[in-house]
């Protein structure tokens, strides 16, 4: 039985088949003598026309002409020329806008030199650690590009990676690793960077309980506290130390966080999930300093090259009484491949870094604002904590046990730095003095005394550490020798914060202002 299809619409008309019938003969005539007047007379007859139109031809004649007027200038033109132009555009949205108007405008604003010059123009070009966080967040190959075949660079090497400049399926296979997507990232690096000034995305929030709870005496192994007790604590008003979050330490995969009840809380930076809490602390914490696992080691190994202090204040290392597991933490241990963690934790090369041009300041590589460090190759990432216990720990992120527990301030650690590769901590305290700390080994290097009054903030930047004090002056350390090279002075009131880039030092205080000192002559 045969079957009989539905019956369906009659096909549209195509969409330049004209709906009038053929011209007569006068509209020939018409059209003739028209084609044979002056320019001056051909407009002179068009305004004259168009002056006898009613308002339903003067729409016709509106939508007819306009798409006649319309011209793509950027397919006009040759690809490098449309690219040059687009190459003038500041604004990402703009951008962005113009990929939408049609399908060549789409494949032409896809090209990587526009958004590499973007992502350039924007401040992203330099910032190596944002790379590799990207490729991270992306699970790309984190490895560097391959000897023999390089990343090319410039403009040239990008215009022939574009698909506008070659046939569909006739490019070579290039590897991931090498091929970096410029767009791609800038689109990550704006999107952070808009987070960041904007309200960003909450992952979790922790609350804390500011008192700890009272005990519940229906629980088992919990007594009721005695009457006169309840009665003290009443009369006493509010329990001391607060879970109040005093200091914050933040890298790719974790984020630390001291309290005034003497406790650390880590969590990861990916979920916000609480991963671990750090518990030895007598009093409130009030500096932390997370240093990254991996890295590369800054001049010598400190593996095989122990820092050396001052011999007449270093203390004797605390390395050779611990567990295997702590050894491993922080790089001592032997056994452990150093080689492979390197490997896998080093930073990928800057694709936007000018190639032979050292970027690196003069003194070494600036803090990161983050509060975190670059470790030395050690497998496991570490926590510095000081506070009002007057005692730096050393932690293992991994397992949460305390490492090392250093004495020598006499007062409150207000502040502390880890230098970047190498195993060194700096910490500032009201006891007037900044010290430096071999954090591998567990003992003190040397102590670095000049301020007259608390020591309230700090920087460090390769081999030089900025402090800043209550006593209104800055002052600029060697690291590796203790000395101090320059004091600063001009704020007349309390300093409470300083930044050190390696090549200018900005310090802020309680006299409202703000002073740019030249870290080379101070």
């Amino acid at each position: 039985m045969p079957i009989i299809p539905p019956p369906t619409p009659a096909p549209s008309p195509p969409p330049q088949q004209s709906s009038f019938p053929s011209p007569s003969l006068a509209t020939f005539t018409h059209i003739s003598a028209f084609a044979g007047l002056t320019p001056a007379a051909r407009r002179q007859h068009l305004y004259a026309l168009i002056q006898e139109c009613t308002p339903s031809e003067l729409l016709f004649l509106s939508t007819t002409i306009a798409p006649l007027l319309k011209r793509d200038f950027l397919r006009a033109l040759p690809p490098e020329v449309s690219l040059h132009i687009l190459s003038f555009i500041d604004d990402p949205r703009t951008l962005a806008r113009a990929a939408l108007v049609s399908k060549y405008w789409n494949e032409l604003l896809k090209d990587e030199f526009l958004w590499k010059t973007m992502a350039i123009r924007h401040g992203f070009s330099r910032d190596a650690e944002a790379v590799e966080s990207y490729r991270r967040d992306q699970l790309l190959d984190s490895a560097p590009p391959l000897a023999s075949d390089p990343l090319p660079s410039g403009s040239e090497a990008e215009a022939r990676r574009s698909p506008l400049f070659s046939p569909r399926g006739l490019q070579p296979p290039r590897p991931q690793s090498i091929d970096f997507p410029y767009r791609k990232f800038f689109i990550h690096e704006y999107i952070r960077t808009s987070n960041w000034l904007g309200k960003g995305k909450l992952l979790r929030i922790h609350r804390a309980l500011l008192h700890p709870p009272p005990p519940d005496p229906n629980m088992p192994g919990q007594l009721a506290p005695p009457a006169q007790q309840q009665q003290g604590q009443q009369d006493q008003g509010p329990l001391a130390n607060p879970a109040i979050p005093t200091s914050m330490a933040i890298d790719s995969q974790w984020v630390v966080v001291g309290l005034a009840n003497s406790r650390i809380h880590i969590f990861s930076a990916r979920t916000g999930v609480l991963s671990r809490t750090l518990i030895g602390h007598d009093s409130g914490v009030w500096a932390v300093a997370l240093i990254s696992e991996g890295g590369q080691p800054v001049g010598r190994d400190p593996c095989r090259h122990p820092c050396e202090g001052d011999p007449l204040v270093a203390s004797h290392p605390q390395d050779e009484a611990l567990p295997l597991a702590l050894r491993t933490a922080v790089g001592l241990d032997k056994s452990t491949n150093i080689s492979k963690v390197r490997l896998r934790a080093r930073s990928v090369p800057d694709p936007f870094a000018d190639r032979g041009k050292a970027e690196r300041p003069r003194f070494g590589k600036p803090s990161y604002p983050g509060g975190a460090s670059d470790g030395w190759g050690q497998p496991s990432a570490l926590v510095v904590s000081g506070g009002c216990d007057k005692e730096l720990r050393v932690w293992d992120v991994k397992t949460g046990y305390c490492i090392y527990t250093l004495r020598g301030h006499t007062s409150t650690i207000r502040c502390l730095k880890v230098v970047h590769g190498r195993p060194l901590a700096v910490s500032g305290s009201r006891d007037r003095t900044v010290r430096v700390w071999d954090v591998q080994r567990g003992r003190l290097l040397r102590v670095l005394e000049g301020h007259t009054q608390s020591v309230r903030c700090l920087d460090v930047c390769g081999n030089r550490i900025v402090s800043g004090s209550y006593d209104c002056t800055c002052r600029i350390w060697d690291v590796d020798t203790g000395a101090c090279l320059h004091v600063l002075r001009g704020h007349f009131h309390q300093i409470y914060t300083v930044a050190f880039d390696g090549e200018r030092i900005a310090s802020g205080g309680l006299d409202t202002t703000v002073r740019v000192w030249d870290a080379s002559n101070g």
